[in-house]
């Protein structure tokens, strides 16, 4: 039995909905549109749930908080919204045991590098993810960030970490240091894993690590580096997911006839050579 179709939304924060660091507060009416549409929605940023208190204080007050979904830290953590209209911090199983396990041997190795190279005063303590800020920083930021890069990779070499470190550069050269296993890419496949239906929709965002959201064939990747390019995609999104539905259709269609052409791929004959 074929499910039914699901219209879904993955948004990055700062790009398509923020400038400057600040909510434009026009994206929240293009939010509500897409609300009203059928769409199902996330937003999957590299803040932390401290940076998010203007966006979920925004969403709350146009009355849809409750309908669109929202991670931190690259997808380290979900803000929940609970039945009394609250929000929770969620840290997901992925990070909760690097943050459990490892996170402070790591903290203290790049520390030191840092204390070495002479950046130690721009590391933020998220609460899992790892950063060093440019705010601040008096060495020019690419020997910060090649330290960081090169520490990084020594501790994945010599095995220090149980999971694989991943090194992402922001927008204004910061670098933020998290598990590999959870990224923006582990936090669209969480959300659309609980949509009921096939998810069909759009990716949004500014950076190449926005990419990563879009899961599978089904996912298009969509640049929005403004809330303008945002909010002007918004208005016609009903328009592109039938284009883009149509794209779906005639993929099938031509994997179909590929098969039939083909036939069905037919089982090794060939008798094993006993050794």
């Amino acid at each position: 039995m074929r499910q039914p179709i699901q219209k879904v939304a993955l948004i990055d924060y700062d790009g398509p909905l923020a400038k400057n660091l600040r909510l434009d507060p026009r994206t929240i009416k293009s939010l509500r549109s897409l609300v009203k549409q059928g769409f199902k929605i996330a937003v999957i940023t590299g803040r932390t749930a401290l940076n998010m208190r203007e966006f979920i204080s925004a969403i709350e007050r146009a009355g849809i908080g409750r309908n669109i979904s929202v991670f931190c830290e690259h997808g380290c953590l979900e803000l929940v919204r609970r039945p009394d209209g609250q929000w929770a911090e969620h840290i997901h199983d992925e990070a909760r045991d690097f943050k459990l396990r490892a996170r402070h041997k790591v903290r203290q190795i790049l520390l030191e590098k840092a204390r070495q190279a002479g950046f130690e005063n721009v590391y933020v303590d998220n609460a899992v993810s790892l950063y060093f800020s440019t705010h601040g920083l008096k060495i020019p930021k690419e020997q910060m960030q090649a330290a960081v890069v090169e520490t990084t990779k020594e501790i994945n070499m010599r095995g220090l970490c149980g999971t694989t470190l991943v090194t992402l550069e922001t927008r204004n050269g910061s670098m933020e240091v998290l598990p590999e296993n959870a990224t923006k890419r582990t936090a669209a496949r969480k959300f659309l894993s609980r949509i009921k239906g096939t998810p069909v929709g759009f990716a949004f965002g500014d950076m190449f690590t926005d990419r990563i959201m879009a899961s599978g064939p089904s996912i298009k990747f969509v640049p929005a580096k403004s809330p303008e390019e945002f909010i002007a995609a918004a208005e016609n999104l009903g328009f592109k997911l039938a284009e883009r539905q149509r794209a779906l259709k005639r993929l099938k269609s031509a994997r179909r006839k590929a098969t039939a052409k083909t036939g069905p791929k037919k089982p090794n004959s060939t008798p094993r050579k006993r050794i």
